[in-house]
């Protein structure tokens, strides 16, 4: 009797590394960066940490921001990919992936995971990791973004003109390049994270000062990125139909009647933006990576193969019949089973 063969799953695995990039940040001290106000970059180095750990780039928390973002668009790029197929094969070819079954499943299992994945980042709560919560932390701590601490607070010079006090002015690369000259990289970062900070500020370079702070407008305007219609929508399915199961009167006039994918692309797409804003600009990480995760090697294998035999129907209906008649007995000797339970102390 020959075993039958199975085969391999592919395992998907979206575990951060955990090497730290952020890991030098600030391996210049307190002490030792051109920033006035010492104990306020303190606090700020710890509260960064803080935002980093809950963004997840500097750990592996399974919970972080990043991993969130990544199984949510990894999930909508497999999905788009797999059932694009329904489409772009000959309507006179069967295949399995145009039966209303299994297309039922996937299509179900798609809008339920993308309503809990972008809620879940949506969501304000306190003890949770979520973007909302993310941005509304480092908008109540703004005060601690000033000037001289995001240009000089991890060691950089806060004055980039200082450069040409401490180079041979005679060298020839320092005259054709000035301060994009080798070695000179620390003064070139200072002078674009004053750029940077200018944008946020809503500054000139004429009036800047080391207490410049970011905008509240610049965080009004993220916030409202991640609090259109469209958010609202979703939130009220996730809500009233998918995590909760609402009564008539919690529901009101809502109803399910599906998920737009456009409503899925505008909500995912200001997702990235603020996340991007926030780590890329507010809290300058200074690290490359992708948004989408890379697919691991033979994602789609096997899936041009017949999803069963042709006898495999008579199969499952049996299937089919054996756990509906095991479930249908559930409710078979229920006042026995409550007689036979020890009686408990009435209240």
């Amino acid at each position: 009797m020959r075993a039958e063969q199975h085969p391999s799953p592919i395992r998907v695995s979206l575990e951060m590394t955990k090497q730290d990039p952020l890991a030098d940040r600030f391996s210049v001290p307190v002490e030792g960066c051109d920033v006035n106000e010492k104990g306020k970059l303190s606090r700020y180095r710890a509260k960064w940490k803080v935002w980093m750990s809950w963004h997840g780039l500097s750990g592996s928390d399974p919970n972080s921001i990043q991993s969130q973002i990544h199984r949510m668009l990894f999930n909508d790029l497999t999905y788009r990919a797999i059932t694009s197929v329904r489409e772009s094969v000959d309507t006179g070819k069967t295949i399995s992936a145009r039966s209303s079954t299994l297309a039922y499943l996937l299509d179900q299992g798609y809008v339920v995971s993308q309503v809990l994945s972008l809620q879940k980042l949506l969501d304000p709560g306190r003890g949770v990791i979520s973007l909302r919560r993310l941005l509304k932390d480092v908008q109540s701590h703004r005060s601690l973004i000033t000037r001289e601490i995001y240009v000089a607070g991890d060691g950089h010079p806060y004055d980039y003109n200082s450069w040409s006090d401490s180079v041979d002015k005679a060298d020839p690369m320092v005259r054709m390049w000035g301060i994009e000259a080798p070695g000179l990289a620390r003064f070139a970062t200072s002078k674009y994270l004053h750029e940077q900070f200018d944008l946020l500020s809503r500054k000139q370079a004429q009036d800047r000062t080391r207490d410049d702070t970011i905008c509240k407008s610049i965080f009004g305007t993220l916030n409202g990125w991640i609090s259109t219609s469209g958010a609202t929508e979703i939130g009220s399915i996730r809500n009233n139909f998918v995590a909760h199961s609402a009564d008539a009167v919690r529901r009101g006039g809502a109803q399910f009647t599906g998920v737009k994918l456009s409503q899925i692309d505008q909500l995912q797409r200001a997702i990235v933006r603020v996340e991007r804003a926030l780590t890329d600009h507010i809290l300058s990480i200074r690290v490359g990576r992708t948004i989408v995760p890379s697919p691991p090697l033979g994602i789609f294998h096997g899936l041009d193969s017949p999803y069963s035999p042709p006898d495999a129907e008579r199969l499952m209906h049996r299937r089919w019949s054996d756990l509906r008649k095991e479930r249908d007995g559930w409710a078979q000797g229920i006042m026995e089973d409550l007689k036979s339970e020890p009686a408990t102390a009435q209240s």
